[in-house]
Order: C-alpha cells, then sequence, then structure tokens
C-alpha cells in the first residue's frame, strides 16, 4: 500500500504541472482545466498504478496524450451544450429590484421588461444578468459567456436595441 501512496506522488509531482500547462493551450476557464486535469489524472493514476496499463517510460507520453484528449473533450462537450453560463432562478429580479404593490404604472414596465427578457436569447439573458446585476467588465463577461472579449462590445450594442425594440413594440 505504502508503494502506491509513493508512487501516486511520485506521478504527481512529475506530470500535474505539466497537465495544467498542456491544458491551459486548450481551455480558457480555470475551473474547466483544473476539472479536467484532476479528472485525467485520476484516470492515469488508475490505468498506471491499479490496472498496470502503461509501461514505466511510457508514463510522460501517456498523461500528455489523456490530457490533451481530454481537454477536446471538455471543449465538444462545450459546443455540444452552449450554455455556458447558468441563470439565477430570480433572473427577472435584477431588472426592476423594487416596485411599489400599490404602483400600477411600475407593475406594468416592470411585466413588459420581464415579457422582453423572456424573449431573449439565454446568452442575451445571461449577458443583462452578468452586466447590470452582477457588474462584471467586458472581460469578466466574455469569459463567463466563452466569446472573444473584443465581440463584447457589440453583444451589448445587440442585446440593449433588442431590449429597447422589444418594449417599444410592447407599450
Amino acid at each position: 500500500m505504502k508503494a502506491l501512496r509513493t508512487k501516486q506522488n511520485e506521478l504527481f509531482d512529475n506530470y500535474y504541472y505539466t497537465a495544467i500547462q498542456i491544458a491551459k493551450t486548450y481551455l480558457r476557464n480555470e475551473c474547466d482545466i483544473f476539472a479536467v486535469v484532476n479528472r485525467t489524472m485520476e484516470k492515469v493514476l488508475k490505468k498506471v498504478l491499479i490496472e498496470r496499463v502503461v509501461l514505466p517510460n511510457t508514463e510522460a507520453y501517456y498523461v500528455r496524450t489523456m490530457i490533451k484528449n481530454s481537454c477536446i473533450d471538455e471543449l465538444r462537450k462545450q459546443k455540444r451544450h452552449k450554455k455556458h453560463y447558468v441563470l439565477p432562478d430570480d433572473k427577472y429580479v435584477f431588472l426592476i429590484q423594487c416596485v411599489e404593490e400599490n404602483d400600477e404604472d411600475q407593475m406594468e414596465q416592470m411585466d413588459a421588461v420581464n415579457y422582453v427578457v423572456a424573449n431573449l436569447e439565454e446568452d442575451e439573458r445571461a449577458y443583462l444578468h452578468l452586466k447590470f446585476y452582477e457588474g462584471v467588465s467586458y472581460r469578466e463577461a466574455a469569459r463567463e459567456l466563452n466569446m472573444p472579449e473584443n465581440n463584447v462590445g457589440t453583444f451589448h450594442t445587440r442585446t440593449l436595441n433588442k431590449l429597447r425594440k422589444g418594449l417599444k413594440d410592447n407599450r
């Protein structure tokens, strides 16, 4: 048992940092990087220590190949599931936070905004939430929505124009 633990520590010491560096070349999000590397290192440990499938002199190649393949799989998964940012359940609270119960005009405005926001694309709703509720910068919004930073300004303008047009048509 002690020999397994020693070999496990040796594998982590030798390859974990390299695995992180390889994953950083494929993935942007730090959480994704560490999740992929940790999952992959578990697979490597299982193959090397328990199943003894990998030859001792090919461990480095095996780790690099496993990390690359896991990163590519993660990217494919993200493409299939375009939803990168999950809106909280109270997704409309950020638009109008405080409405007097007896103010019918404000209630109508809130209903109109909620209707228009509900008809926006999911990434547009997520952007509105990030920008106006959480107050993130363009850079942070780009990272959360998995889009290039220089596209966020255009996305911002397009989303607000859709919101304005929807509110104008709704009146």
